[in-house]
């Protein structure tokens, strides 16, 4: 497979060394307001209103 045609639901050799130093959860409701502050500055469409029910996720360092 070319670079574009990449089976994404399989690991690649060296994936599992990255995904292992992070940690994924919900966004709490105290961190939307710098959510929503980040986005509108770094995101490049800006902090555009979601549509529908919407999950916000928070990826941090895991645990060493």
């Amino acid at each position: 497979m070319g670079p574009m045609k990449r089976d994404l639901t399989r690991c690649v050799e060296g994936d599992e060394a990255v995904l292992t130093g992070v940690v994924v959860r919900l966004m709490r409701p105290q961190e939307l307001r710098r959510w929503n502050r980040l986005m509108s500055r770094q995101h490049y469409l800006g902090n555009a209103h979601l549509v529908g029910e919407t999950l916000r996720y928070v990826v941090e360092p895991g645990p060493f």
